[in-house]
This record gives structure tokens, sequence and C-alpha cells, in this order.
């Protein structure tokens, strides 16, 4: 696994807390505190990592998450490809702080509008991250090619086990 020296959450180093199957590359896209937000109040952890490995072509990832440490179970593809997503893609993220601005009540047609194929919102035990390319991040999720085709990281956190498995949806 590769963490960039600054990848860090509000505890510590995040990649001190990562174990991962050898040879495969997992990118730190975003921490939540879950306490900065009411919607998160059953989360029993205090942080939400979410992680991708843009460099496995496909990114599917499922990991358990606790206060001591991530254990990323599987890794799909096993191996990472030199050039996927895009040649010279790093093999870190500039940290960029995030904040909850507030709760934006939606309708379900309105939540559906933010994917671009169907999804299961009708768990009551998990919570979606849904993350589309952006100029603000400060650097390419998918190259110029994927973040113009606006291609979205998936995010699904189990309340209840603790995990997180990742996808993506193409526009």
């Amino acid at each position: 696994i590769t963490q960039s020296e600054s990848t860090s959450y509000f505890g510590g180093e995040l990649s001190d807390l990562i174990s991962a199957p050898k040879n495969s590359i997992v990118h730190s896209v975003a921490t939540i505190d879950t306490n900065s937000c009411e919607l998160l109040h059953d989360v029993s952890e205090p942080f939400l990592h979410l992680l991708y490995a843009f460099r496995h072509d496909g990114g599917d990832i499922k990991y358990k998450i606790n206060s001591k440490d991530i254990k990323i179970g599987k890794v799909k593809p096993k191996f990472p490809d030199e050039d996927w997503p895009c040649e010279s893609y790093p093999d870190s993220f500039p940290m960029k702080p995030l904040e909850c601005w507030g709760v934006i009540h939606s309708t379900e047609d309105e939540i559906y509008e933010l994917f671009h194929q169907d999804i299961d919102l009708n768990e009551p035990n998990k919570i979606i991250a849904v993350i589309p390319p952006s100029e603000h991040f400060g650097v390419s999720l998918w190259g110029e090619d994927g973040d113009a085709e606006m291609v979205h990281c998936i995010f699904e956190y189990d309340i209840t086990s603790n995990t997180i498995e990742t996808s993506n949806q193409c526009g």
C-alpha cells in the first residue's frame, strides 16, 4: 500500500492504521469526522476513511474500519496497473480539508439523480457516499478521459458491520 506522508487524520498518520494485501495501491479520498454531521450520529467510529483503489482497474475493495486499524480484505483486480487510469497516475493525493456545511433535504428522485446507474437506497443500515471528479481536488481522479465521463466513486458503509465496499459508476 502506498500512502502519502501527508495523509493524516485527526488522530495521527492514516497509513499507520491500514493493512492491505501485498502490492496493492489504495488512495485516501476523504476522511469524515462523524461528529461533524448530525446525520452520522449512528456511526460508532469517530472517522470514516474513504479509501479507493484507483490504480486497480475497477477499484473494488472491501474493508473494515475501527478506531485502531483499517483492514482491507480484498482488492480487485489483485495487482495495480502501471498506466491505469492514466499514465503517471499518482500513488497518493494531496490533503484537502472537508467540512460538513449542513444537511440538505432531498426527495428520493433527487437523490437517484446523483447516480448514473441503479443503486439500492432502501437499506436502513447503510450510508452511501458519492465522490464525483472535481477540479477542486487538485488532482484528477480518473485522468482526462475518465473525469470527462464523470466517473463517480461510490462508497457503501454498513453501519452494523463497520465495513465499506467501493465501486464506480460511469456517466
